[in-house]
C-alpha cells in the first residue's frame, strides 16, 4: 500500500479472506478502482474539476488550481460498479475481483472532456501548483478487471469522456435548482 487508504484496504481484504477460510462465511471482496459519479464530494479531483469548469463557464471563477495533472488513473462510472458488485454476489462461490474499466486516462484527459463539454479550453484555466502535489502519488494506477468479466460477464461501458460530461451536466442541473 502507498497510503493509509491502501493499508486499510489490504487489512480488510486479509480479514475477509480469513473469515471466508476459517468460518466458511460467504464473503467476497470487490477491489473498486476510482468510481466516479455526481455524488462524489468536492474534495475529490473529478468533482472539483466538474464544479470549477461549470463555475468558469458562468464567470463565477477564472481558474482551477490542481496538483499533478500528469497522473493517470482507471476511472469508472460508479453505477456500473454497483452492478459489478451485485454480479459478484450472484456467484455460487465467493471470491475476490478487481472492479475497474481496464483503461487509464490522464487527468489532462479528464480536464479536456469536462471543459470541452462547456465549450472551453482547459489549458486557459488550469494551473498545476507544486504546493498541491502529493508526495507519494503514483503516476499511473492501472487495473485488470479480467476476472470479473470472466466470472460474470460484467464489463465497464462508460469511460472518462462520458464520465466527465455527465459530472459537469450534474453540476449544471444542480445549479439550476438554486
Amino acid at each position: 500500500p502507498q497510503n493509509p487508504y491502501g493499508a486499510v484496504r489490504a487489512a480488510a481484504y486479509q480479514l475477509i479472506r480469513q473469515y471466508r477460510v476459517t468460518f466458511g462465511v460467504y464473503a467476497s471482496v470487490g477491489f473498486l478502482f476510482n468510481h466516479e459519479s455526481p455524488l462524489r464530494g468536492d474534495a475529490f479531483v473529478t468533482s472539483k474539476i466538474a464544479q470549477r469548469a461549470w463555475e468558469i463557464s458562468h464567470g463565477a471563477a477564472t481558474r482551477l488550481e490542481l496538483g499533478n495533472i500528469d497522473i493517470e488513473r482507471d476511472w469508472g462510472w460508479a453505477p456500473e460498479y454497483v452492478n459489478a458488485m451485485w454480479n459478484m454476489l450472484q456467484l455460487d462461490t465467493p471470491g475476490d475481483c478487481v472492479i475497474a474499466t481496464g483503461r487509464t486516462y490522464s487527468l489532462k484527459d479528464f480536464l479536456q472532456s469536462a471543459f470541452s463539454s462547456l465549450g472551453l479550453q482547459w489549458e486557459d484555466h488550469v494551473v498545476s501548483s507544486p504546493s498541491l502535489m502529493r508526495a507519494e502519488d503514483p503516476k499511473i494506477i492501472r487495473a485488470n478487471p479480467s476476472k470479473i468479466h470472466e466470472l460474470t460477464g460484467w464489463r465497464a461501458t462508460v469511460f472518462v469522456p462520458e464520465i466527465a460530461r455527465r459530472m459537469v451536466e450534474a453540476k449544471k442541473n444542480a445549479a439550476a435548482l438554486y
